[in-house]
């Protein structure tokens, strides 16, 4: 197995990542905004000079990852600032399918605000490993790949 972190030549990895999510979470709220949603948002870390996706590979088949980011609130607002167009495409699909959803919609628009923290430190915002290979120890391998990745004198914690 290969850890390794995506970059912008791993664009074409990003549905890979969305179809992962779907398999793996089929019932999440984020799953149910659908792959385009997934797909844009895991382009967002790519896009984010603050963020970032690491990978474990075998075979060349994806068969995890961990999305994360070192400024969370700049995170979001870049997102939405850049990607408002496609978000509110892919919500409004998701309200049609639940309306249930508009609530929740909202507030995941106003997130941004609320994860400001005083410390500096580094969100695993998602995990995510192939239920075919769970409990290979995958998940444990990508969190250990980005704790050592991360300058503990910079960032209070993870």
């Amino acid at each position: 197995m290969e850890l390794r972190e995506l970059n912008q030549q791993d664009i074409g990895l990003i549905g890979d990542l969305a179809n992962l999510h779907l398999k793996a979470f089929p019932s999440f709220f984020l799953t149910q905004l659908g792959f385009s949603f997934l797909k844009t948002l895991y382009q967002g870390y790519l896009d984010d000079q603050d963020s970032g996706i690491i990978v474990a590979e075998k075979n060349e088949k994806v068969e995890g990852f961990v999305a994360y980011s070192n400024d969370y609130p700049k995170f979001y607002k870049n997102l939405i600032r850049h990607k408002i167009i496609s978000f509110a495409w892919c919500s409004f699909l998701a309200a049609i399918r639940h309306p249930s959803f508009v609530r929740r919609l909202f507030g995941a628009f106003k997130k941004s605000d609320s994860v400001v923290k005083t410390e500096k430190y580094v969100e695993l915002a998602s995990i995510c490993t192939d239920p075919a290979v769970e409990g290979q120890g995958i998940g444990t391998a990508l969190i250990k790949y980005l704790i050592s990745k991360i300058d503990f004198s910079e960032f209070a914690y993870i």
